[in-house]
């Protein structure tokens, strides 16, 4: 395990495997003030949000009113727009005599059901984090079956959101949103909670223009990991037995669908609950 200095309030670790997470945990993130977790399936992924993911992938809007120009240089939706569109199309979906819900809560609720937010997934444990990146399969693009690939975990230190007030200013502020929501139990089981990341910002950016003299102290901690077949399929076995697989995580019928689906890869058959043979 090597560590970098931290420069402009981002530290870096790289570890030589998935088997020296818990020693980092032990050393370092036990010994800090509260902190929240993200996985992601590849490191040199930004941590950006969906709704900014989605305007990358669709930076125009068509001219519906004229042909000159043909089309507008700016996203189909606002943000705005795209949550008035999501609080529309829920009409009548949410069940008998439903409670208001904020802004905030209507954005934790789109999230949770697949919709593009502003919003990234945070977990108050080091290794759900763990687990999210390294559930999924990944071959790089050109690259052979089984080639290696680097994940990544991440963890931001708690104590910058003092009382829940934003970090940074005007169009560079992060702030956290913890969902308030009876009927989501995906919530408790994933110690879930969200950052707001402004758009065309990732949370890497917004921490090194905040905290430009932070030497001493990591705003951000990132941790390489680099992730062979046979590794990722070590690190999930290892995971199942404290606990921490898709039914889990997941306490509903797509969780336990989801799950069952999972089982099928070589190497994790003994994930899935005894099946006796047909008689």
């Amino acid at each position: 395990m090597t560590s970098g200095k931290i420069v402009r309030g981002v530290e870096e670790y790289c570890l030589e495997s998935w088997r020296e997470f818990h020693e980092l945990c032990e050393k370092v993130f036990l010994k800090r003030p509260a902190c929240i977790y993200r996985g992601q399936t590849r490191y040199d992924w930004p941590l950006r949000s969906t709704y900014d993911r989605l305007v990358g992938r669709y930076p125009k809007r068509k001219n519906m009113s004229a042909c000159i120009p043909p089309w507008f240089e700016c996203p189909p939706y606002s943000l705005e727009q795209q949550l008035n569109a999501f609080k529309r199309a829920v009409t009548g979906m949410r069940g008998p005599n439903p409670r208001p819900l904020t802004d905030d809560e209507y954005w934790s609720l789109g999230q949770h059901y697949g919709l593009a937010t502003p919003l990234l997934d945070w977990t108050l444990s080091p290794f759900v984090a763990l687990f999210f990146a390294f559930a999924e399969e990944c071959v790089p693009s050109g690259s052979p079956p089984g080639a290696a690939i680097e994940r990544g975990v991440y963890a931001v230190g708690t104590g910058v959101f003092a009382n829940g007030d934003p970090v940074g200013r005007g169009d560079a502020q992060l702030r956290i949103v913890w969902p308030q929501a009876d009927d989501n139990p995906n919530l408790a089981a994933q110690g879930s909670l969200h950052l707001w990341v402004p758009r065309s910002r990732d949370v890497e950016q917004l921490v090194r223009c905040n905290y430009e003299d932070a030497t001493r102290e990591a705003v951000l901690t990132k941790v390489r990991i680099p992730s062979s077949d046979q590794d990722r399929l070590d690190c999930l076995a290892m995971l199942q037995r404290m606990n921490i697989t898709y039914l889990s995580l997941f306490p509903d019928l797509r969780g336990a669908a989801q799950h069952v689906n999972f089982t099928w890869q070589p190497g994790l058959e003994e994930l899935g609950p005894y099946i006796p043979p047909s008689v």
